[in-house]
Formats: C-alpha cells, sequence, structure tokens
C-alpha cells in the first residue's frame, strides 16, 4: 500500500511538473506553420458558380494576452479555379487575413496538452483574376470561428490540428458593366496540420 501511495505521489508531482513546464503566461508568442485544405462552401442566387477546393501553406502569429486567452493572427494566400457549371471560368487569387480572438484550455483540463476555441473577423481580398464572362467586384469582412488543439513534442516545439468556418464573399459582375449578375459566398470549412514554436 505504501508504495502505491508513494507511486501515485510521484506520479503526480511529475504530471505538475509537466503541466509547468508547458505552461503558457501572458505576454507569451506562438509561431505555427501549417498545411491547410481548403473546401468551399458555395451560394449563389443566380449562377451556377462552384469554387474548387485547394491545398496551400498557412502561418500564423499568436499573442498571449493572458494565461489562457490570445490573440492570432492568421496569413495565406490560395488561388481556386471557378467554375460554371462543367465549365471552367479561370482562376483568382483568394487572401484572408484573419484575426481570432482564443481561449485555451490547458489549465482547465490539466493537460500537457492545449485545445482551444476561437472567434474573429477575416478581410477576404480577391485579386488576380482572369475569370471570364463575370469580373471580381469585391473585397469583404466575415466571421470566423476556430478549433484546434496544441500537442506538445519537445520542449518549446509542438504539433497543431486546427479546423476554421470562414464566411467570404464577392459580387460578381457581367464584364465591362455596373451589373451585379450575382453575389458569390465561399464560406470555407479549413483543415490544418501543421508545426509550432513558443517564443
Amino acid at each position: 500500500m505504501k508504495t502505491k501511495i508513494l507511486f501515485t505521489l510521484s506520479l503526480l508531482m511529475s504530471l505538475g511538473m509537466l503541466q509547468n513546464a508547458n505552461a503558457t503566461e501572458a505576454g507569451t508568442w506562438l509561431v505555427r506553420s501549417r498545411g491547410i485544405y481548403i473546401v468551399p462552401s458555395v451560394t449563389t442566387q443566380t449562377l451556377s458558380v462552384d469554387v474548387k477546393s485547394q491545398g496551400t501553406p498557412e502561418f500564423d502569429f499568436s499573442y498571449f494576452v493572458a494565461k489562457n486567452i490570445s490573440l492570432e493572427l492568421i496569413l495565406g494566400m490560395a488561388r481556386h479555379t471557378v467554375n460554371l457549371g462543367t465549365s471552367s471560368l479561370g482562376s483568382l487569387n483568394v487572401l484572408p487575413p484573419t484575426l481570432n480572438a482564443q481561449y485555451h484550455f490547458k489549465d482547465l483540463l490539466g493537460t500537457s496538452f492545449d485545445p482551444y476555441l476561437g472567434a474573429g473577423i477575416n478581410y477576404t481580398i480577391f485579386y488576380n483574376s482572369n475569370i471570364q464572362i463575370v469580373d471580381v467586384d469585391s473585397s469583404s469582412f466575415g466571421a470566423s470561428f476556430q478549433g484546434g488543439v496544441d500537442i506538445p513534442i519537445k520542449g518549446d516545439v509542438f504539433l497543431n490540428v486546427d479546423v476554421k468556418k470562414i464566411f467570404m464573399k464577392t459580387d460578381l459582375k457581367l464584364h465591362g458593366t455596373s451589373t451585379v449578375a450575382d453575389t458569390l459566398k465561399i464560406d470555407p470549412m479549413v483543415y490544418g496540420l501543421g508545426i509550432g514554436f513558443k517564443i
């Protein structure tokens, strides 16, 4: 019995030391690099326009304003193919810098891995378009929602798994006119896997 008690106390002390070693305090920076796969959820009003899925790199920088609260700036760009029915209209670049506020649950759960939830806003810029028939007219503000987990690997290095829902839209105008042919909502799910480190 005494051996079991000593073993249990040693285990609890080890877990406590592990948790403290991985504690994230206010003023800490996290830097992540992910590979992401963007899956649009397209809706339109009149045109049968579709935006194809795309993989691309993504980078983010998180700053802890409090022990469990961080602000994350997400940067990534993708070039998407746009179809009208079964015909390709061309492609365009989409740049949606996103700022999320996150709550981290590591201390609440008492674990070394760090699940988090986030929400915020994105400003999506559409550019370098070679789409036929219609012009991509505008950029947009939209909401962003996020969930993920940082899993310690060694020292200040960790594995990151992340899922986001980003809301973005643009007007489609007939070439050379001010006539709005449709509003294109892309609203993708973004699935990410990457690596990060604590500064």
